[in-house]
């Protein structure tokens, strides 16, 4: 029942060698809590050799976000900083693995996206 702070991840995501995500530097043992910084740009990488289950914990308890974390790769995140403060806590109860972190860059906005979205950030720029 430790708290993990998982470092940046092995690998950058959008290169040929992030494609295949693999196994990173921090193990998650059943019952881990994973505490990250959250600027809203953050996702976790977690690579899970058994599988669980686990909970994104929210500011408010009825946010809660339950997870049902399978085997191999999964991205969680990122996390809306109004809801899930500006730091992120994943509890896990029964998945093991590793862990580590992603930083989404700013993305481009493009000509299907809202005109009335003045953050460059938001999902639909």
């Amino acid at each position: 029942m430790a708290n993990k702070t998982p470092p940046a991840a092995s690998t950058p995501l959008h290169t040929p060698a992030g494609r295949n995500l693999g196994v990173e530097a921090t193990a998650l043992a059943a019952g881990d809590t994973i505490i990250m910084q959250n600027n809203g740009d953050t996702a976790a990488h977690v690579n899970i050799t058994t599988p669980g289950t686990g909970t994104v914990v929210a500011l408010n308890a009825a946010n809660n976000q339950a997870l049902t974390l399978s085997a191999g790769n999964n991205l969680l995140g990122p996390y809306d900083p109004a809801i899930f403060g500006s730091t992120v806590t994943i509890t896990t109860a029964t998945a093991i693995g590793t862990v580590a972190l992603y930083h989404v860059p700013t993305r481009f906005a493009n000509g299907l996206h809202n005109p009335f979205e003045a953050n460059p950030n938001a999902l639909d720029a």
